[in-house]
Parts: structure tokens; C-alpha cells; sequence
């Protein structure tokens, strides 16, 4: 448990004693919460709030006791994880949005719908507590982090969109899945015709939600998408698929899901896709990240996590050789954007 809102260090085999403790408790509290509900058809605020904290602290918890920089074997970290995520899972399943990210149902954990439904922030459950629970997951750091990269990137969009030299500013969006944060720009724009923009995704679902977002705001937005697994057109460089010339290539939730060596191979991609003096941007989760060990052995929702330093390594070795320009994270310090420039 928390102590004045820090993780006491332990040994591993202190840690995965807490990691018991912490679930036990847990049990005994989503049953009395139930009983509550049952009852009385309200669980108390109080009671609300411990199932809120158990999963932050269970972040903590885990990444402490069998995360990346645990002092543990890899096998016994495997075997902690398998035994934390069988017991949660009958809770997980309660919960609409965690239910999602453990099921994969369009094959990835970060499909459109996924990324919508976080946008969106409203608890759905089933049965008597389930609502209570996916409020618990949602409130993870991780999925905060989500949230607050849209913002960002509308705030970005906007901004070029009004520097813009030559009107329209022509931008890609590659793995756009909803694409929201180009459907808030859109909505903030006194005229459509400030953004040309290309939604990139290999889920014709994901761009029909897009792009039918989009243009419920801004019917007159200056839209098309293109169906492509960015797979095979990164590795193809004579792939004629994404557009030229453009002045922004930007993904916020697809090299996480790449190595290294496709991660070039997309940079690429984008270098060829975008004019001199035009701009790539790419979000990359942190190492630093508080859910990690949640995601890795609750969720199944494995990333490839990378530094500043390493993605700066991935852009010298691509074609744009030479490292970011600028770099920030969002408001949870957990998804760092990196920029990079075309040059000649």
C-alpha cells in the first residue's frame, strides 16, 4: 500500500506479498461493495473511492514489484503477472472499457473504437458494480495520457492551419484511428478550407468513423482517406500510396507497436511523403510510464516504450537523418512527441 502517497521499497518477495495482500483486499471490497448494491441499490462514496485507489496503487504495486526495473528473474515476473491478471479478470470483465483492452476485438488493444471510448471518458459496466470498476480503469495514467494527446495535437493542427504560408496546410494523419482531434480543429476553424487533410488507416471502420466525424462538424473540410497497412507501405519504397508534398505527417498511437527497424522504415515513409521544410510528428510512450506493468500483465497491451534519446537514434539512422527539432509530453508525462524537419 501507499504510504503518504509513496511505494515503500521492497524486496521481490515482500512485493509479491503485497501484491497478495492488495488483491485479497480487494475481493473482500468489491464483495462488500456488491452486498451494498444489492441491498440498497448504492454503493457508499467511500466505498466508491477504495476501488478508485486500489487500481492506482495497483500501478505502483506492480511496476514496482515485477516491472522493467523490478530486481526480479523474468520468469518469476511472468508468473506474478499471470496470477494477478487471473485474478482480476472476473473484475475486468465487468468493465466496458477494460473488458475491451484485454479482448482485442478488432486484433489490437488500440483500435478506433478503443481510443474513441477513452476520448469519450464515460464508465460503462455490467452488473451491479461494473460501472465502478471501468471508472477505476479509466482513471488509469496511461489512459489520461490518451486523453490528453488529442488536445494537444488539435492545438497543434490549429496552429499550423493558422501559419500556414500558402493556404491550405496539407496534413496526413498515418494509423488515424478516430481521428478526433482533427474533427476539433475543424470545429475551431472560422473556414474549412485552412487544412487539406489525409486520414491514413488499414481499418475501413476506423475511417468511416473518422471521417464521418469530420464531416459532421465541417462539411466542407477538404478530406480524403486512403486504406493502407503502413506495414507494408513503409516497407516498399517504391510505394506510390501516401500523398506528396505534404507539410505535417504526424502518428500519436502507432510506433509503440513497432521495432526499431520498422520504425525507421515508416520515417522513411514519411520523408518521402512530405515536402522540404515539412514536419513529422510521432508519439511514443515513455519507459517512465506508471501503467506499464498493468498494460504488460493485466492487459496484455504490450508497447515498445522509447526515450527521447532513442527515438532521436531512430531519426538520425532514418532518412531525415539528423535528430528531433523539439519534443514535449503531455500533461501525465507519459506519451513524449517528438518533431522532426525535412531539410532539402
Amino acid at each position: 500500500m501507499l504510504v503518504n502517497g509513496v511505494l515503500p521499497v521492497t524486496s521481490a518477495k515482500t512485493g509479491t506479498a503485497s501484491v497478495r495482500s492488495q488483491l485479497d483486499g480487494f475481493r473482500r471490497l468489491v464483495a462488500t461493495a456488491d452486498r451494498h448494491a444489492l441491498g440498497s441499490g448504492l454503493v457508499p462514496f467511500e466505498m466508491e473511492k477504495s476501488i478508485r485507489r486500489f487500481v492506482a496503487e495497483l500501478e505502483l504495486v506492480l511496476n514496482s514489484v515485477i516491472g522493467d526495473e523490478a530486481n526480479i528473474p523474468p520468469a518469476r515476473a511472468k508468473a506474478v503477472g499471470e496470477r494477478v491478471q487471473a485474478e482480476l479478470l472476473p473484475y475486468l470483465l465487468m468493465s466496458r472499457n477494460a473488458e475491451r483492452w484485454y479482448a482485442k476485438p478488432r486484433g489490437h488493444a488500440g483500435d478506433y473504437l478503443t481510443i474513441a471510448q477513452m476520448y469519450e471518458d464515460r464508465e460503462e459496466g455490467f452488473g451491479r458494480i461494473g460501472r465502478l470498476i471501468d471508472r477505476s480503469f479509466l482513471q488509469m495514467r496511461a489512459v489520461r495520457a490518451v486523453r490528453n494527446r488529442r488536445d494537444l495535437l488539435s492545438r497543434r493542427l490549429e496552429g499550423l492551419a493558422a501559419t500556414a504560408e500558402a493556404a491550405p496546410a496539407r496534413v496526413t494523419s498515418l494509423a488515424c484511428g478516430p481521428a478526433q482531434e482533427v474533427a476539433d480543429v475543424m470545429r475551431r476553424l472560422a473556414t474549412p478550407d485552412r487544412l487539406d487533410v489525409t486520414l491514413v488507416d488499414n481499418d475501413p471502420a476506423a475511417l468511416r468513423y473518422a471521417a464521418t466525424g469530420v464531416r459532421n462538424v465541417q462539411p466542407g473540410a477538404t478530406m480524403r482517406t486512403i486504406k493502407a497497412n503502413l506495414i507494408k507501405v513503409s516497407l516498399d519504397p517504391g510505394a506510390q500510396v501516401l500523398p506528396g508534398d505534404q507539410d505535417l505527417v504526424y502518428s500519436i498511437g502507432l510506433i509503440d507497436y513497432f521495432d526499431d527497424n520498422l520504425v525507421v522504415a515508416l520515417m522513411n515513409a514519411a520523408h518521402r511523403s512530405l515536402a522540404p521544410g515539412g514536419r513529422l510528428i510521432l508519439g511514443n510512450f515513455h519507459p517512465s510510464n506508471p501503467s506499464k506493468a498493468v498494460m504488460d500483465h493485466v492487459l496484455d497491451w504490450r508497447l515498445n516504450h522509447r526515450t527521447l534519446e532513442e527515438l532521436d537514434l531512430l531519426l538520425q539512422a532514418s532518412d531525415f537523418r539528423r535528430p528531433s527539432v523539439d519534443s514535449w509530453f503531455e500533461e501525465e508525462g507519459i506519451n513524449l512527441f517528438v518533431e522532426c524537419v525535412k531539410h532539402g
